[in-house]
C-alpha cells in the first residue's frame, strides 16, 4: 500500500540502527527532542519524516536536493542525514530560528550525520567532502519560487546536471504547488510536492475545476491533483502518487514527476 502504516517511533532501547536509510528515522526522531526552542512541532516532524521515508527510494541518491518553501528545513535535513543527498539548499522567503537549531542536532558535524550504523555520505568519507572545510551541506537561500528561471540558474550556478538534484516541498500552497510543476519540468528535474490550499484561487481555472468537482462529486483536492497529474504527463514526465497517513495530515497525496 502506498499509504503510510508504520509509526514512526524511537527504536528499541539498545538497538544497532541499520545502514538503510529508513532506519535513521528513529534516530532523527531522537535528536529532535534535543533540540533547542524554537524547534520545529511534533506535526511538522512527522509530516516531514512521513515525506521523506515515501519518496527516498524514488529519487536514489541525489548530489543536490532542493526543499521548496522548506522553512524549517527537515526534510532536506532528512536527506543529507541519511545519505541520500550530497548536499541540501532549503529555499523560501525567509528562514525561522527553528532551521539553525534543528540542523545542529540533526546534522551535528556540519553535514555528516554521526549516529553509529549509518551511512553519512553519498560519495567518500566525510573528511574528502564538504564538510572538510567545516561549511554546512544544507543551507538556506531566499527566493521568490513564483519567479520563473530560478530553477535552471540554480542548475548553471553549480555546475549540476538536471539528474543529479531533486526538488521537494511539503509546503507549497495553492498555485505554488503548480509553478513548480512547470519550473521542474522546463528544467528536467525529478520533483516529489506534498500539495495543499487545493481549489483557492480565485483565477477562472480554479472557480471552473472546483464547479466540476462539485458536478463530479469528488472532492476538490482529488479532482486538482488528478488535473496535476494529467499535466504532468502531458509535459513528458512519468507521473507517481504516493500518500502518507491521513491522520497526520488530509492533504497527504504526494505528486511524483520523474523525467
Amino acid at each position: 500500500s502506498d499509504v503510510e502504516s508504520r509509526p514512526l517511533t524511537a527504536s528499541k532501547e539498545g538497538q544497532e540502527p541499520r545502514t538503510n536509510s529508513s532506519y535513521v528515522i528513529p534516530l532523527l526522531w531522537a535528536a529532535w527532542k534535543t533540540c533547542a526552542r524554537p524547534r520545529p512541532r511534533t506535526k511538522e516532524i512527522q509530516e516531514s519524516l512521513a515525506f521523506f521515508e515515501k519518496v527516498r527510494k524514488v529519487f536514489g541518491s541525489r548530489r543536490l536536493v532542493i526543499d521548496a518553501c522548506g522553512g524549517h528545513g527537515a526534510i532536506a535535513l532528512a536527506f543529507v542525514a541519511a545519505g541520500k543527498a550530497e548536499r541540501a539548499l532549503v529555499i523560501d522567503l525567509n528562514t525561522p530560528a527553528s532551521f539553525a537549531n534543528l540542523r545542529d542536532v540533526w546534522l551535528p558535524d556540519g553535514g555528516a550525520l554521526v549516529y553509529p550504523g549509518v551511512v553519512a555520505r553519498v560519495r567518500g568519507e566525510a573528511e574528502q567532502g564538504p564538510c572538510a572545510s567545516g561549511a554546512p551541506t544544507v543551507t538556506c537561500e531566499h527566493l521568490d519560487l513564483s519567479d520563473p528561471g530560478w530553477l535552471q540558474a540554480i542548475l548553471e550556478r553549480e555546475g549540476l546536471r538536471p539528474s543529479e538534484v531533486a526538488v521537494v516541498s511539503a509546503h507549497a500552497c495553492g498555485a505554488l504547488t503548480d509553478a513548480l510543476i512547470d519550473e521542474c519540468t522546463d528544467a528536467n528535474v525529478d520533483f516529489a510536492l506534498l500539495p495543499c490550499c487545493h481549489g483557492r484561487g480565485k483565477d477562472p481555472n480554479s472557480l471552473a475545476l472546483r464547479g466540476a468537482a462539485h458536478a463530479l462529486n469528488v472532492s476538490v483536492q482529488a479532482a486538482t491533483d488528478l488535473a496535476r497529474f494529467g499535466h504532468i504527463s502531458a509535459k513528458g514526465f512519468t507521473a507517481k502518487v504516493r500518500t502518507i497517513s491521513a491522520d497526520i495530515t488530509p492533504n497527504n497525496q504526494i505528486l511524483i514527476g520523474l523525467s
